[in-house]
C-alpha cells in the first residue's frame, strides 16, 4: 500500500450503519470496501439520499468517536443515572421519619441493620451503574 493509501487502512471489519451486514475482517480494504459498495446497492440502493433514523445517527456517531470521548461520553452518562437515582425520593413525598421513634420502636441493633441494608441497596445500585457487568454484587 502506498503511504497517499495510508489514510484508507482499516483496523478490523465493517459493518453497515443501516442494518448488521459486515464485511470479512480477512478481506482486504480494497475487497471489503467492494462487498460494502455491493451490500449498499442491493440492500440499501438510496443509501446516499434517505436520511439515517436517529438510532443509526447515534450508532454512527458512536462509531466514529474517539475511544476517550467515548469513555468521557459513558462516565457522564453513569454520572446522570446516578444523579437521577439522587432525585428519586423527594422530601415532598418521603418525608423524613422521626428517628427517635424509629429507634424506640425497632431498638438500636434493628435500627442500625436496616440502616446498613438500606446503604447496602443503595451502593449496590451505584455499583451497578459504574460496574454493570457485575450485576451490582
Amino acid at each position: 500500500m502506498t503511504s497517499s493509501m495510508n489514510y484508507m487502512q482499516r483496523v478490523g471489519k465493517s459493518s453497515c450503519i443501516r442494518c448488521d451486514f459486515e464485511t470479512d475482517e480477512s478481506q482486504s480494504f480494497a475487497e471489503q470496501d467492494a462487498a460494502m459498495h455491493a451490500h449498499l446497492a442491493e440492500k440499501h440502493p438510496n443509501w446516499m439520499t434517505e436520511p439515517l433514523t436517529a438510532e443509526q445517527q447515534k450508532a454512527l456517531n458512536q462509531r466514529c468517536m474517539d475511544p476517550k470521548d467515548r469513555r468521557i461520553r459513558e462516565l457522564e452518562e453513569q454520572l446522570q443515572r446516578i444523579s437521577d437515582w439522587c432525585e428519586a425520593y423527594p422530601l415532598d413525598v418521603f418525608t423524613e421519619p422521626d428517628m427517635e421513634q424509629v429507634r424506640r420502636l425497632l431498638g438500636d441493633t434493628l435500627l442500625t441493620q436496616l440502616s446498613a441494608h438500606n446503604f447496602r441497596h443503595v451502593l449496590d445500585g451505584i455499583k451497578g451503574i459504574i460496574a454493570p457487568q457485575s450485576g451490582g454484587k
